[in-house]
């Protein structure tokens, strides 16, 4: 019988913040590091949707 071990799991530390806009009357945008603590990677992102491809390609990068 074989063993299957779990995957282990992942441990990231998310901070975003408001990046101003420097022409007047457009908004603002969102910018973001990702740190995984295990290994002390960074990476940095632009906009909320730039978040999810950065941490599916760390847990995806587990399956290899």
């Amino acid at each position: 019988m074989t063993t299957v071990e779990p995957p282990r799991p992942h441990t990231l530390i998310i901070r975003i913040w408001p990046e101003p806009r420097e022409v007047a009357g457009q908004g603002g945008e969102w910018r973001g590091e990702l740190r995984e603590v295990a290994s002390g990677s960074v990476r940095y992102f632009r906009g909320l949707d730039g978040l999810g491809p950065l941490v599916r390609e760390i847990i995806e990068r587990e399956d290899e």
